[in-house]
Parts: structure tokens; sequence; C-alpha cells
């Protein structure tokens, strides 16, 4: 069996992303200016002939800035410039150079929308999207509801801003892409693009004297946009005297275990569910998501990573099985535990969250409550089972059918 600890394996994965928060700001801006203006000329060799000259004579003081390698985080550079640029011209000349001012209207769902302010021509998220409202925050970032432009599509995106280069949330916001990107199931948020932009912290640049940016990237993820998550549904449901016969709940529970067969077929161990990851699409049904904590592993290896000092600060900790929690490992029967706690939640109705806390706490050591022993004899059986405490008693999530 294949034991994992938290902290992800992949670094490397987040090469591009170190390189742009590690270099001098000023010097790469130079670089980047000088290389914006020798593309407008016929000499392919003039950028490298005077980035040499200038880097002989002490202008600059690294020669890696204008190699090949940092290709692609120069024309990040590039961007930005034209951006700031296109910020600071008087209103005559932006009426010209961007594609709208004032007030853009648009109608989505028979309801008027108006985006204040101006989209600026350089950037793809601007450009292609005009973000309506913020719907949350998850798996490293915040997530807007946005409109398409071209398609007139409603998406949900996800912006994880890469301000610190030793902060470990990079490598996971690239894993979780990874993951998604592999992932077509009907019970999975469906995955449509992740780019990458540079952003800063202070916009408004030209109006004081003394300019203090840090120029970070941000990653952009498009993704299917759902109706609420199995949280939003559940507390609904359980605090606004909503009846309900299950006949939704058991489906929601055979839909949540196909794709997470779907996602364990693919050597992916999911390592945060719980009903804010899960999400209910306009038909009600359920969608698999937030994959910021996810690995894809080879199920032959074993890993040994130290993640004490993670434990804490991600996951939520009710879902957490005990291997987990006390012994920092996670196992493909990890995901297992955490989803027969959510099975249990769908069919049982808590009259306050002290309660469901206090519930959820006693099933883990095997009292249930009468009505849902009475209610619900055969999903006990299973949940029993799901919630052993050792994980090698609990049935794979291909053995589990309800």
């Amino acid at each position: 069996m294949a034991v994992v600890k938290y902290q992800d394996a992949c670094e490397k994965n987040a090469d591009l992303v170190t390189d742009i928060l590690s270099v001098d700001n000023k010097e790469i801006l130079l670089v980047s200016l000088l290389e914006t203006v020798c593309n407008m000329t016929d000499n392919t060799k003039l950028f490298k002939k005077i980035c040499d000259y200038l880097y002989n004579v002490g202008v600059l003081d690294d020669p890696k800035m204008y190699s090949k390698n940092n290709k692609k985080i120069r024309k990040l550079y590039r961007e930005y410039l034209c951006k700031i640029m296109m910020q600071s011209k008087d209103k005559k000349d932006r009426e010209l150079q961007l594609l709208t001012s004032g007030e853009n209207k648009i109608t989505v769902n028979n309801k008027t929308e108006i985006q204040e302010g101006f989209q600026i021509i350089h950037s793809q998220y601007s450009n292609n999207f005009i973000e309506l409202e913020k719907i949350g925050e998850g798996g490293f970032g915040e997530i807007y509801r946005t409109y398409h432009n071209l398609d007139a599509q409603l998406y949900a995106i996800k912006k994880v801003p890469f301000v610190d280069a030793d902060d470990p949330n990079n490598i996971r916001a690239f894993n979780e892409v990874r993951n998604l990107a592999i992932l077509h199931h009907p019970n999975v948020v469906r995955y449509n693009s992740t780019w990458l932009e540079l952003s800063d912290q202070k916009m408004e640049i030209f109006e004081e004297d003394e300019i203090d940016v840090k120029i970070y990237p941000i990653l952009y993820i498009q993704m299917e946009l759902c109706s609420m998550s199995l949280r939003t549904y559940l507390i609904k449901r359980n605090y606004s005297g909503f009846k309900s016969d299950f006949s939704f709940e058991k489906k929601c529970i055979t839909g949540i275990i196909s794709g997470m067969k779907y996602i364990h077929k693919e050597n992916i161990l999911h390592r945060d569910l719980n009903p804010n990851n899960i999400f209910l699409d306009k038909d009600m049904n359920p969608k698999i998501g937030d994959f910021g904590m996810s690995m894809k592993i080879d199920p032959k290896e074993k890993m040994s990573l130290d993640v004490k000092t993670s434990l804490s600060k991600f996951g939520v900790q009710i879902y957490m099985p005990p291997e987990y929690e006390n012994k920092d490992i996670y196992t493909f029967k990890s995901d297992v535990y955490s989803l027969g706690i959510i099975i249990f939640e769908l069919l049982h109705i808590f009259s306050t969250d002290m309660e469901r806390i206090e519930i959820i706490e006693k099933i883990k050591k095997g009292v249930y409550p009468q009505s849902f022993t009475e209610n619900f004899s055969e999903y006990k059986n299973i949940i029993k089972l799901m919630l052993n405490e050792e994980m090698d008693e609990r049935p794979n999530m291909s053995q589990i059918e309800i």
C-alpha cells in the first residue's frame, strides 16, 4: 500500500514561478523594456548584443536575465510593461487603446450585471472575462464567478497569487492544475484552462512620487461553475426547517462514490475530502473539486515525508482520519475514512452545528444515533467499515457499494 505524507513531492513543477519571484525586479524590467524595443527592429541579434555590452560595463549584474532560459519570464514582464504604460495614458488615448471604458453591461440569467472601470488589452483575464462576484476561497486562492465575453458562458475562476517564492502553496497550486486537468468524470468539477499573468501589490503606481511595486505572478484556473457547495446545501437543510425524504441525498452519495472511485483509479489522492470541496451543479449533481492538496502517486511506491508543521494549517480536522491526524501519513484508505463521515452527514439531520460535531465524534467511536440505526441500517454497516481506526481494515474505494 502506498503511504504518503503531507508535503508534496513535486517542487520542480514550480520552477517558473520561483524564478519570477527571485529575480531583481528593476533589472528584469530594464531587460524586458529593452527587448520590447529591439523586437520592433529587423535585427534579431540586437537585443543580445546590447545586453552583452550592458553586462560588460556593469549596468546588468546577471547575464541570466537576458538568456533564452528566461524568455518566458521576460514575456510576462513585457506584457506587464504594456499594462502599466496604458494606465498612464490620458483619457483620450485610453479610449483608443482599451477594449472598453466606463461601464460594461451584460445580461446573464435575465439579470443585468455591471462591471465598472476598464479592461486592459494585455491581460487574458481582463480581455476575455467580466468578473461578477467573489464566491469563495479555497485551495490557496480566491474564486470568482465570471462571464466569458466570447462564448457567453459563466465560469468559476480561481486566482492563486504567488507572492512568496518559499511558500509551499505555489507547488500545491500547480499540483491542483495538473491533477484536475487529467480528470474527466461527470462527478468531478470540469477543468477548462489555466494561465499565468503578472500583477502587483500597488496598482496606483503613477499617483505618488515614490514607486514601491512588488511584481508577482498570478495563476488563473478556469473551471466549471457550480450552483453551491454541499456544505451550503446541508446548512440550508439542517437549520432552515427543510423537510427531506433523503432521495436526493442517496443520489448524491452514489455520485460522490462514483467520482471517488474514478479519482482513485487514476492514482490520485484527494486528501481534503469534505462538504466544502464537493459542489452541486444546476441539476444538483455532485461534483468533487478543490484539488489543492491532491497528489498523483505510483501506488507501488512508498513515500516518507515529514509534514508535522503543516497538519494544523490545512484540511478540516473533523474529516481527518486518525493516521493522518496522529501519524502524518495518508493513503487511499484515508480518503475512504473522510467519505464515510460525509455519507453519514448526508443521511442525518442536525439541529445545531455543535450537535453535528458531537454526533460525528461519537460515530467515529462506533456510537450511532438510534434513529439512524433504524432508518439507514444498510448505510450504517458500510460506514462502520469505512471509519475503522485501522486503515488496513477499511475497504478500498472500489469495494464500496451502496
